[in-house]
């Protein structure tokens, strides 16, 4: 669907292009959150996002 759409959009609309691509990516699922999930799950130690998350 999202290629589907990209194709017709003129270069021009760079702002717009970029805007997509980063919308390709999961909602919720940002940088910190999949280090959260990936590293801190796994390997059982607080990652820095889990310590920034405590309150």
């Amino acid at each position: 669907m999202l290629h589907g759409l990209r194709l017709p959009e003129p270069i021009a609309k760079k702002p717009s292009a970029t805007y997509r691509i980063a919308n390709c990516v999961p909602v919720g699922f940002t940088q910190s959150e999949r280090v959260e999930q990936d590293g801190g799950l796994n390997d059982g130690k607080p990652e820095p996002s889990d310590m920034n998350a405590i309150p």
